[in-house]
């Protein structure tokens, strides 16, 4: 061989091991996407032009708009742009419902409009869409995200497969959502984040995010054990920033609180935080999630504000520089022509109680299945939808083994649906196969202790369904 052809040889093996490499690497294919340090926030589009006199919001938008109107949704992306977000993560009911379903109509638009502004968008998928009347209906709408949305030169991926979001995946059991995916995604050819506070998922899901943390006393330590437990598995660790938070004027809410922003403080905080658990991607709750207080959005007592520290914060973020340590004055960031009302309520309770989101104070609590759908914004357009009655009970077990890590022991929560022709038990906090579908489990924990020839023994019920 010549010296001319061993030089070619080796020029055209290092052209294939660097191919390979990229081709492999999920970083390297989302860089490909959108940079490395991926910024998303999570967007909603089922609003009406009545909801900013409506007073159910603390704040209201700078410029009030209907959400099926395209020049809104053209302008949100421009400023979400602007402020260094890569995309957004659309809550979505799945394809049906017709006009009574505005989030696929607007998730469609949006898709279009990202496309043309180099944008991206995925679905946050409301698990408890009233459209979702069983798992059939589940398993044809993920199919419909990932062969049709995911298919979009607009729609979010990485590593090369289309992302989905989660909301309310605690409907069903990990057994469960494995039956579902071996139907909707069998070949795993998308990317699928859990949302919920233990790991518990990620043997189905592809990784975790938590949608609400602003209940955690440390956003960098609380980010972190998240993190280490996300990646200690091999899975994809999302982290979430927030500005703050104040759900107290969601109707019929339960344990409602606000979290003060502290003239930007918080969200810098939690920005950091999120940043420095080393995320996969990086998530804002929430561009425009009004009604739980928590957008960045353009407002009017706040103006732009919001969208400036995000783009100091997402620029420093991408360039991997240390977080800057001063926060910004806070007469810069308070709200001046906010309602009267928002400002009473900007410091949340000692113990906030649990609401939809999993809002605790020290320790994050389980992901327990609820009877009646947790959506983010009530809205107009849906028509009510009857759930059954439930029964909850807890008791406080010793831990049982899992394959899966949990953050910490917690109480075991079994929720008993009351249907017509049935009755089915869901627990949080056992084992998977504690949670098998038509099964009913009752557990009584005993512990059992030996200590001189004295036992003090439990016992276990158990009954299976017909």
């Amino acid at each position: 061989m010549t010296k001319h052809a061993r030089a070619l040889a080796l020029a055209l093996l290092i052209c294939a091991v660097a191919l390979t490499t990229g081709i492999t690497s999920p970083r390297q294919s989302v860089s490909a996407q959108s940079p490395q340090r991926v910024v998303l926030a999570f967007y909603y589009t089922w609003y009406s032009a009545d909801l900013w006199s409506s007073g159910k919001t603390s704040d209201a938008a700078a410029q009030p708009y209907n959400s099926t109107d395209p020049a809104a949704i053209a302008r949100h992306v421009d400023q979400a742009r602007g402020a260094g977000i890569d995309g957004f993560v659309a809550s979505w009911y799945g394809p049906d419902g017709g006009v009574n379903n505005q989030t696929q109509s607007n998730f469609l638009q949006l898709l279009d409009i990202a496309n043309a502004r180099g944008f991206k968008a995925a679905v946050d998928f409301e698990t408890f869409s009233p459209f979702f009347g069983d798992t059939g209906a589940v398993i044809n709408a993920l199919k419909y995200a990932i062969g049709t949305l995911g298919a979009h030169p607009a729609y979010l991926r990485y590593g090369g497969k289309p992302v989905i979001f989660f909301w309310a995946n605690n409907r069903f059991t990990p057994d469960q959502w494995s039956g579902i995916r071996a139907q909707a995604d069998p070949n795993h050819a998308s990317i699928w984040i859990a949302e919920g506070v233990t790991t518990q998922w990620l043997n189905v899901f592809d990784g975790l995010h938590l949608y609400n943390v602003a209940w955690s006393e440390n956003f960098a330590a609380t980010a972190s054990k998240f993190a280490g437990l996300t990646h200690g598995l091999g899975k994809v660790w999302v982290a979430t920033a927030m500005p703050g938070w104040d759900d107290t004027r969601v109707p019929g809410r339960g344990g409602a609180y606000a979290k003060d922003r502290a003239g930007g403080q918080f969200y810098r905080n939690s920005f950091n935080g999120a940043a420095a658990s080393n995320p996969d991607m990086l998530i804002i709750t929430s561009f425009n999630e009004w009604m739980e207080g928590s957008q960045i959005e353009p407002s009017k007592g706040y103006g732009n504000a919001y969208l400036d520290l995000t783009r100091e914060l997402a620029g420093a973020f991408k360039q991997g520089v240390a977080p800057a340590p001063p926060a910004l004055a806070p007469a810069v960031l308070t709200a001046t022509s906010a309602p009267a009302a928002a400002t009473a309520r900007t410091t949340a309770p000692a113990t906030p109680a649990v609401t939809s989101k999993p809002e605790p104070t020290t320790s994050p609590p389980t992901d327990a299945p609820t009877a009646t759908p947790p959506f983010d914004t009530p809205v107009a357009f849906v028509a009510a939808r009857e759930f059954e009655p439930t029964v909850t009970m807890t008791t406080s077990p010793t831990p049982l083994p899992t394959n899966t890590p949990t953050p910490e022991p917690s109480p075991t929560t079994i929720v008993l649906t009351l249907a017509p022709d049935k009755l089915v038990a869901a627990t949080s906090g056992a084992t998977p196969e504690s949670q098998s579908p038509g099964a009913l489990m009752l557990v009584v924990a005993g512990i059992a202790i030996v200590s001189g020839g004295a036992v003090v023994g439990g016992f276990v019920l158990r009954r299976r369904a017909k």
